[in-house]
C-alpha cells in the first residue's frame, strides 16, 4: 500500500496531541510529540517550522531542563521515530491507555 506525504495537517495532529499529553501531566511526551509536529513541517517545507514550531519544542523541551544538544538528539530520534512509523509509536507512548489497536492502513 502505498503511504501518502506527511501533511500540514498531521502535523497540527501532533502538535495538539503534544499540548494534549502536557496538560494531562505527560510533559516528557508532549515534548516529543511537539518535536513530531516540527518533523513533519520541516518535511513539507512549511514556513512555520522554524519560526514557529520549533521554538513552541525547544520551550517545553527547556521546562524539563533540555539544553540545546540534548534537544537536537531527541529532535533526530523524533525523526528516526517518524520514519519508522510514521509517529504512531510516539503517540501510543503518550497515551497507551487510550490506544487500543494498530491504526488502519
Amino acid at each position: 500500500m502505498q503511504q501518502t506525504p506527511p501533511s500540514y495537517v498531521e502535523g497540527v495532529i501532533f502538535l495538539r496531541l503534544g499540548q494534549l499529553a502536557a496538560v494531562l501531566g505527560e510533559p516528557e511526551a508532549g515534548v516529543r510529540l511537539l518535536a513530531a509536529c516540527y518533523v513533519v513541517d520541516k518535511q513539507i517545507g512549511h514556513p512555520d517550522a522554524e519560526a514557529e514550531v520549533l521554538p513552541i519544542a525547544r520551550s517545553a523541551a527547556e521546562e524539563l531542563g533540555y539544553d540545546e544538544s540534548r534537544l537536537q538528539v531527541m529532535l533526530a530520534e523524533i525523526e528516526a521515530a517518524y520514519r519508522e512509523d510514521r509517529g504512531w509509536g510516539l503517540v501510543v507512548a503518550a497515551f497507551p491507555e487510550a490506544i487500543t489497536q494498530e491504526p488502519a492502513e
